[in-house]
């Protein structure tokens, strides 16, 4: 039986067609929820090499993109909508030693396939490649409102059966190798909040162990 995979390939978004694509897929992983889908030209104009989608035999599937930061771990900023500009990613700067994640989706109809978690992986195989020090993202907790009596320090400790983390979107990031540190308060907040996760984001981490300091440092 033919892997399916074989028809998946992470690139940047480089041409027109490879671009419009890349809008079809934010445009369908978030337009069932009340969110306005980023622009992915505009995304585009500030780091295209941190951009990546998913195409299955050629469609738009999915996208994760990602800016570089001077990020203090020990001060983090405090909200999606500071880290990435709202979106445009216009936060970016060139030197920073944090590759931070902004935003990953996959469209409904390609759900299924681990294509989020390839494309995470991509997203760490570039961070070794421009040799940040780390990747860091505010990762979501959508089942925390089910559980709002417990306090987050803890639901964000909570695991199944198995050993694994029970909200599923810390469970997806553990099984791509990030660790999680601390929760975040109003980290999706105002136009972006995020009723499912309390507005609360939880600082994931995953540390490369390639990075090569420089003398600066």
């Amino acid at each position: 039986m033919k892997n399916p995979n074989d028809k998946l390939d992470i690139r940047n978004p480089i041409t027109e067609y490879e671009v419009n694509q890349a809008q079809i897929a934010q445009d369908a992983a978030w337009g069932s929820l009340d969110i306005e889908p980023d622009d992915v030209p505009k995304i585009l104009t500030f780091f295209p090499e941190g951009f990546f989608t998913a195409f299955y035999d050629n469609k738009g599937a999915g996208n994760f993109y990602t800016v570089r930061l001077d990020y203090d771990l020990d001060n983090p900023i405090k909200t999606w909508t500071d880290v990435s500009a709202n979106g445009t990613c216009s936060t970016h700067q060139p030197n920073g030693k944090t590759l931070y994640g902004i935003s990953l989706g996959v469209s409904p109809k390609f759900r299924g396939m681990k294509i989020g978690q390839l494309l995470v992986q991509r997203v760490l195989d570039f961070c070794v490649e421009i040799n940040c020090k780390n990747f860091v993202l505010g990762c979501r907790v959508p089942e925390y409102y089910k559980h709002s009596e417990i306090p987050i320090e803890q639901y964000i400790t909570l695991k199944n059966e198995k050993g694994e983390y029970q909200d599923p979107e810390l469970r997806f990031y553990s099984r791509c190798g990030l660790y999680f540190t601390k929760p975040m308060p109003e980290y999706m907040s105002a136009e972006n909040a995020d009723p499912e996760s309390l507005n609360y984001g939880v600082m994931s981490i995953w540390d490369n162990p390639y990075y090569k300091s420089s003398a600066e440092e």
